[in-house]
């Protein structure tokens, strides 16, 4: 009994890693940023500051900036301390991946992530531009309207109008609710619904949420799922904290 409960336990966490990597990381940027930099003698501090998203100075972007590396480059894009006149520099690359670090990068100007969208046309930029929470619940419709982009792609943004969000709950698409069910701004009849969705992956993603409701936290902390009651309890732990 105990060795079954530990494999559902393992299972569990697998979905939920999985269903996380697949959600929420670009390709496999930071190992293959640490695997580069690391044959070219860069300093360890520098490595790890890149490739866990700390701030470089604008000393240390400029620096990496001059790496002819896509995964670098793509990490220096969308870091938090990377100064303007590097991500203009970035957002003109002809390779779309580092495109896509400037896109996702949450403190560049709004006038330049829009310089980066390609009107009326699917691309992975403008795929990432539609999650990045710059970018106005306004120009997300249009996008939606004109093709640029995936359902799943909007669902992940804050500014996400909340008819897309309420569309693709009728769905009822797995991929899609964990696509949404982190989302700060998820409305209170989805939190409702998605704590008694089949999935525990769902339900444990539905604690992760910022805003979650506390009487959501209480209702979870009896679910079915023990993995989910654990979650939910911690949860709590930290409300009472």
């Amino acid at each position: 009994m105990k060795i079954k409960k530990i494999l559902h336990a393992a299972i569990f966490l697998l979905c939920v890693f999985i269903f996380g990597c697949v959600i929420n990381s670009p390709p496999f940027y930071n190992e293959q940023a640490k695997m580069f930099l690391g044959q070219h003698g860069a300093n360890y501090d520098l490595i790890d500051k890149l490739t866990t998203y700390k701030p470089l100075s604008p000393e240390e972007a400029g620096e990496l900036a001059k790496c002819k590396d896509v995964a670098v480059l793509h990490l220096v894009g969308y870091n938090p301390g990377t100064p303007l006149p590097i991500l203009q520099q970035l957002a003109r690359h002809t390779n779309f991946e580092v495109r896509t670090g400037v896109a996702a990068n949450k403190n560049a100007p709004l006038d330049l992530l829009l310089q980066l969208r390609t009107p009326n046309k699917y691309t992975t930029v403008n795929a990432t531009l539609a999650s990045n929470p710059k970018i106005p619940t306004n120009i997300l419709q249009e996008m939606s309207r004109n093709g640029e982009a995936s359902i799943n792609n909007f669902l992940r943004n804050p500014n996400c109008p909340v008819e897309f969000m309420r569309e693709a709950a009728e769905k009822k698409n797995s991929f899609l609710t964990l696509c949404m069910v982190r989302n700060p701004s998820l409305p209170s009849d989805l939190f409702e619904l998605f704590k008694n969705d089949p999935l525990p992956a769902v339900r444990v993603n539905l604690i992760g949420n910022p805003s979650v409701p506390l009487d959501v936290l209480e209702y979870l902390q009896n679910d079915q799922n023990e993995e989910v009651q654990r979650y939910a309890r911690k949860k709590l732990a930290e409300y009472k904290n």
